[in-house]
């Protein structure tokens, strides 16, 4: 098992309101897609997904996750 796509203790960290400064700061670049309106981030290895959403603004709106173990 890997584990997350993410840690717990760095997805807590995206706030709704954020920036895309704000997430990159925190998870870099996405590796399976970047777009004004969401980011992805997966492991090769772990079916799974973390996708940050933007709102118009560019600010995250909500996190969609799965992890698969």
């Amino acid at each position: 098992c890997f584990g997350p796509v993410i840690p717990t203790s760095t997805a807590s960290k995206i706030q709704p309101g954020m920036t895309h400064h704000d997430v990159h700061a925190i998870l870099g670049s996405p590796n399976d897609g970047m777009t004004d309106e969401s980011w992805a981030y997966i492991r090769t290895f772990n079916p799974g997904w973390f996708v940050v959403h933007f709102d118009s603004n560019r600010n995250v709106s909500y996190v969609d996750h799965e992890t698969v173990f």
